[in-house]
């Protein structure tokens, strides 16, 4: 089950990469009727990747106020790297500093949730 969790994280975390390094153009335009849908998906993205990093931190009892902190500053970092990356790497996006703010609140209801739920995450299954 860890390998799983530590799968899914990974995956999560390329997935995330991927989306933010696609071209806008092949982008599908979602006309969402939600004013700033994009921020949405970048709270997402952040909720799910601090939820499934911490998950698998939590199935190899490594879960400390100092890992938590490693979880949500490495989270933050990633976010701001791609954001850098994307103003000068790519040429049809551009970092956005609400982008960032975005992220931080992914990052930080994903914290919340996961500390909340955190019970239903090492239950395991006896047969």
């Amino acid at each position: 089950m860890r390998n799983l969790k530590l799968i899914l994280a990974i995956i999560w975390t390329i997935l995330i990469l991927i989306g933010c390094f696609i071209s806008g153009s092949k982008i599908p335009k979602i006309n969402a009727p939600i004013y700033g849908f994009d921020k949405f998906v970048h709270a997402t993205f952040y909720f799910g990747l601090v939820i499934l990093w911490l998950n698998y931190i939590l199935a190899i009892n490594k879960l400390s106020f100092k890992t938590t902190v490693i979880v949500l500053v490495s989270a933050f970092c990633f976010g701001l790297v791609i954001e850098i990356l994307q103003s000068y790497l790519t040429v049809d996006r551009s970092g956005d500093v609400f982008d960032m703010l975005a992220n931080t609140c992914g990052i930080g209801i994903g914290l919340v949730t996961f500390h909340i739920f955190k019970h239903y995450f090492t239950k395991t299954k006896t047969l």
